[in-house]
């Protein structure tokens, strides 16, 4: 009855229109926003609230002014507070009608229409939230319109238009007052988009898939449809892009079900960020750091969609870096990843003492270091065939030699495992390297690493060829590809070693021993050899072909002993990269007839 009474009350004030700049609707439709806030839980008094709302709204809403602002606190109050589907979908319709009947009186109330919808799109009943995004669509809609009615009023009510100052001062011509607008943020950015950035922030988190997907693609499409000021796109990186660089692998680490929604999430923060590096170029290297973080040491499934993520960042943004800041954040970041992966254990690893059936046990988690050498050879593939891709004249030198650094030093930790024949061995004792794919993955490691240093220092070599640096990097280069050389023809020679008959018997003895367990050296030498066949053959001979002609005649010697060494390799590979070597300094007349390559070549 009291509710009612106050009703009838607000029927008979609301009679007459409220005077310009006077608040009085406001301060007499309260006590119904007091009455909700402490009602709660009653779920017939809100029931007869709405109804008493809509009442006035349909009776009084042409009258009404400053009113409008109870008005949606107290639906908005309802849409966030209340679970109840029936009390929700009431109370949204008569948001809906408010804004159908009454849109000409609420161009200065837009704030608290739009925050009052985002209260029913976060609503626990889903399907009340997927009706108020349809009308929070209409509102963004509106406010992407710079020519809508709505607008242009709410544009009016903060006094954007502003009046010709006094002749003193001068009139405020249409230029100065554009270029007084592009220095900040517009009025409608400030109030609305600012709204509406905030809001979604929210609802991107929200754990139904089909209201975060909303929120996506609605927060997305209006940011890629608008023009913004250079200001806001700050307002855009603080609430939007840079949060979802940021906090999203926490979705992907919590359950991998996020998987898909979290790729389009950073997918199109990336498509933004890149289509406007222009602006946003100052928050590069935050950028590029916590794009690493998404490469995850001890989850590889999670890191695996890290190292997606980063690929397609890096794939269409390094073209437009264009000072070494940029270059520097991206070679810190992957020698952040390259260390965090790093299977050290591997190479510091003991074992316990044989048990009964002779097994040994390790002392790391087998599975945590097949996850990092796992990781670790997709961030080098990364480096390889993306950051090296078309880029490599756009580096800096400074940070060149620093990427040349990191892929050396990764390199070297493939290199000296794959070589550790006794420490081989005792992981294949223990179990390790029988069942594990981690023998292949260091190989492999030590391949791709060796194969984007060498296309990186010859690329260095060939900027920097008539400089000390240039020649230093040209003797490292050959310097590793001879001993590449060297140790493959000695591990092949080891490999097939026939033993004297004054060894043969020691030999016999030794071998024995070791069979017993199933493990020998020369077995370890021929598996190196293996490893090292694709090495040889796609790197180090075809780089032949590259070496200056000097440089070329000063090791001649050399080169003539260990491509004999190679001819009578068992490789099919390797004798078919030799021969297409040989072809290729007999085509250039590099070498006279009575040269000892030139006899080896015909």
């Amino acid at each position: 009855f009291a509710i009612d009474s106050l009703k009838q009350l607000a029927h008979k004030f609301l009679v007459k229109e409220e005077l310009t700049n006077y608040q009085f609707q406001r301060e007499f439709l309260v006590p119904f926003e007091t009455i909700l806030l402490k009602n709660l839980k009653r779920n017939d008094i809100i029931d007869f609230l709405i109804n008493c709302v809509a009442d006035i709204c349909r009776k009084s809403g042409k009258n009404i002014k400053s009113g409008w602002k109870i008005v949606f606190n107290i639906l908005g109050t309802i849409g966030k507070s209340i679970s109840q589907e029936g009390i929700l979908k009431s109370s949204l319709m008569i948001l809906n009608e408010v804004i159908q009947m009454h849109a000409d009186c609420l161009p200065e109330f837009l704030e608290e229409m739009i925050g009052c919808l985002f209260h029913y799109c976060g609503s626990p009943i889903t399907s009340i939230a997927l009706l108020a995004f349809d009308k929070l669509k209409w509102a963004i809609g509106e406010a992407s319109n710079p020519d809508s009615a709505t607008i242009k009023a709410f544009e009016t009510h903060y006094k954007l238009k502003q009046e010709p100052a006094s002749a003193s001062l001068g009139a405020v011509t249409p230029e100065k007052k554009i270029a007084s607008l592009a220095e900040g943020p517009s009025i409608v950015e400030e109030k609305l988009w600012n709204i509406f950035l905030r809001g979604t922030q929210c609802l991107v988190l929200d754990k139904r898939t089909d209201i975060r997907l909303n929120s996506l693609n609605l927060l997305f499409t209006a940011i890629k449809q608008n023009k913004f000021t250079k200001n806001f796109w700050e307002t855009i990186y603080e609430l939007i892009l840079g949060y979802i660089f940021k906090t999203f692998i926490h979705l992907l680490e919590e359950d991998l079900k996020n998987a898909d929604y979290v790729k389009i999430a950073v997918n199109n923060a990336i498509t933004i960020f890149v289509d406007n590096f222009t602006i946003l170029e100052p928050h590069t290297a935050e950028v590029i750091e916590r794009m690493g973080r998404y490469i995850s040491p001890t989850e590889e499934t999670v890191a695996k969609y890290g190292i997606e993520l980063n690929k397609v960042f890096f794939d269409n943004i390094l073209s437009k870096f264009k000072n070494e800041v940029c270059w520097e954040a991206v070679v810190k970041s992957f020698q952040q990843t390259l260390t965090r992966t790093t299977p050290q254990m591997l190479a510091e690893c003991t074992t316990t003492a044989p048990k009964e059936d002779g097994s040994m046990k390790l002392n790391f988690v087998e599975a945590e270091v097949n996850t990092k050498a796992s990781i670790h050879l997709r961030a080098v593939h990364i480096i390889r065939t993306v950051l090296m891709k078309d880029c490599l004249r756009n580096i800096p030198i400074k940070t060149s030699m620093q990427l040349l650094e990191v892929l050396f030093q990764s390199y070297n930790f493939a290199y000296a495992f794959n070589r550790n024949i006794d420490h081989r061995i005792i992981l294949r004792k223990s179990g390790f390297m029988n069942y594990s794919p981690q023998l292949y993955s260091l190989a492999l490691q030590e391949k791709e690493t060796l194969l984007g240093y060498l296309g990186l220092a010859y690329e260095i070599y060939l900027q920097q060829a008539k400089t000390k640096e240039g020649s230093a990097i040209l003797d490292n280069i050959w310097k590793l590809m001879k001993k590449l050389l060297e140790e493959h023809i000695g591990a092949q020679i080891k490999s097939t070693k026939k033993t004297s008959a004054e060894e043969k018997k020691g030999f016999i003895i030794e071998q024995r021993i070791e069979a017993d367990d199933g493990f020998d050296k020369q077995a370890e030498h021929k598996r190196l050899v293996f490893g090292m066949n694709s090495i040889i053959a796609d790197f180090v001979l075809p780089i032949f072909q590259k070496l200056p002609a000097e440089v070329f005649a000063s090791q001649k010697g050399e080169i003539t002993n260990m491509l004999l060494d190679l001819i009578v390799s068992e490789s099919i590979e390797i004798r078919m990269a030799l021969r297409d070597t040989l072809k290729f300094w007999l085509k250039g007349s590099i070498l006279p007839q009575t040269d000892p390559i030139f006899i080896l070549s015909t």
